[in-house]
């Protein structure tokens, strides 16, 4: 009999124990929201600039994180909130009464994944009953001018789901290319043109000149064409030969220069960004997707998928976050 309670007593100790963790997970994700919440309001945007490039994350995933902290309502609802930070954002950019609807109903629990939020959200509601039969009058339409901040639509749209819930208004969101899914790529553009500037200024590690650069891929061809340079009257070789004892390339092989210029992000007509540097290419994808056509959109999320399923473990890596990242269908 003591073992019988002694094994209940253990299994309780590890649900007690795990059932912790999982919330201290959910809720360090909401604290870390708040936190840049509140590093955002009290740093000039000079000073929070400085702060997101000390942080291991990207300014899209601090935009998110930030929407979080600004959800006052979600840190009553950690028992019912899956311990993912991308989830945790889907939900955090609904009203109140639609989080309450979504954790009664059952599509939002501790297991829930992003697809099953967005499945929730687009799924048909039943109708609320209506007061009297009266037509249903547009009263206008929401549109946004040259001097929108983009990053305000998440404020916009909650606070937009606000007056529907006030008033027992329908605002219907525009999903053609002028609409609410064209600002939100726009969005994610800008936020992408940043993170590759910030990528860029880590390029040319060694600082080499033009020149410097020319010679190398004057090297580059010479190995990967056997080309040999004419050498002179007296049968030595010219300085820019790769076979010149004081080439400063001289007795390196491909590979030798491919790893030199991957390891210090140098650019060249024979290693290129998606060959070097594999976070800016998943980059310049998701930009191509946001600013291009539907052709355009299609063969970006291609080559993203392609390095999912064969590149290396760091390519999965940033592919994978890089497709989550794509903004496709209804985003409402």
């Amino acid at each position: 009999m003591s073992e019988v309670i002694s094994s209940k007593n253990l299994i309780e100790d590890y649900a007690s124990r795990i059932t912790q963790k999982w919330r201290n997970s959910v809720e360090s994700i909401i604290d870390t929201g708040k936190l840049l919440l509140e590093s955002s309001q009290n740093l000039s945007p000079k000073e929070f600039q400085t702060l997101v490039e000390q942080l291991p994350m990207s300014f899209t995933t601090i935009q998110k994180l930030i929407s979080i902290g600004q959800n006052n309502y979600l840190e009553k609802q950690v028992n019912h909130l899956p311990p993912h930070w991308t989830t945790i954002y889907e939900i955090s950019t609904l009203d109140k009464g639609v989080i309450e609807e979504g954790i009664s109903t059952g599509f939002i629990h501790p297991s829930s994944s992003s697809k099953d939020i967005k499945v929730y959200l687009s799924s048909p509601k039943e109708p609320k009953p209506q007061k009297d039969n009266l037509e249903k009058s547009r009263l206008g339409v929401v549109e946004t001018t040259g001097d929108f901040n983009l990053e305000d639509i998440d404020k916009l749209e909650r606070d937009l789901k606000k007056i529907e819930d006030k008033y027992g208004v329908i605002f219907r969101y525009d999903t053609s290319k002028s609409g609410v899914i064209a600002l939100r790529r726009r969005l994610l553009s800008l936020q992408i043109d940043k993170l590759l500037e910030k990528r860029k200024k880590k390029y040319n590690k060694t600082k080499l000149t033009p020149d410097d650069i020319q010679l190398l891929e004057d090297t580059f061809q010479q190995i990967n064409s056997d080309f040999s340079y004419h050498t002179k009257p007296d049968g030595s070789f010219i300085e820019n030969d790769i076979r010149h004892p004081d080439h400063p390339y001289h007795g390196w092989s491909r590979k030798d220069l491919y790893d030199f210029c991957k390891k210090n992000l140098i650019l060249t007509r024979w290693t290129r960004v998606r060959e070097i540097d594999k976070e800016s290419f998943v980059y310049q994808m998701i930009k191509e997707h946001c600013d291009g056509d539907s052709q355009k959109r299609s063969d970006a999320k291609k080559r993203l998928q392609r390095l999912v399923t064969r590149g290396n473990e760091i390519s999965k890596k940033y592919a994978t976050w890089g497709l989550d990242q794509l903004i496709e269908g209804n985003v409402s």
